[in-house]
């Protein structure tokens, strides 16, 4: 058996990349509580904002009829 010699390595090089391929996600976690602590609002907030201040904006301007793209 040419192989017998790698068993030994077998389990903990199968449990490196396993652990490696789950470490995105608690990541991902950390990197948005980061941003949040830093105050670099995500996307989603960033975008929701913008669109209360674009309506605010346009309330006082006299109009007909304005189309706004999404």
């Amino acid at each position: 058996m040419a192989f017998a010699g790698y068993a030994p390595y077998v389990d903990p090089l199968l449990l490196v990349v396993l652990g490696l391929a789950h470490l995105p996600i608690p990541s991902k976690s950390w990197l948005d509580s980061l941003k949040e602590v830093i105050g670099k609002h995500p996307e989603a907030v960033t975008a929701v904002i913008e669109k209360k201040a674009q309506k605010q904006s346009l309330s006082t301007v006299p109009y007909k009829h304005i189309e706004v793209p999404n």
